[in-house]
């Protein structure tokens, strides 16, 4: 059990992270091809639900995304 909650700690992304990757993003986004685009959001997305009862949508987020992102991003720049 001990093990699994180490995992699932290095899996979280602190806010901090996403701040620093979210502040970069529009302008990346924006040189991206729509191809490229897509990748991005399949790296960052897992599932999207809509309820059309309630009219409510529901994003689940990669737990790794951002910082696969960041560190594609990383490599580049290097």
């Amino acid at each position: 059990m001990r093990e699994q909650i180490i995992a699932l700690s290095a899996k979280v992304v602190d806010e901090d992270e996403l701040a620093r990757a979210l502040s970069l993003f529009d302008p990346v986004w924006d040189s991206l091809s729509p191809g490229e685009q897509a990748r991005v959001l399949h790296l960052l997305v897992e599932r999207v639900t809509y309820d059309g009862g309630d009219g409510t949508l529901a994003i689940t987020f990669r737990p790794t995304g951002i910082k696969a992102l960041a560190k594609e991003r990383e490599v580049a720049a290097c």
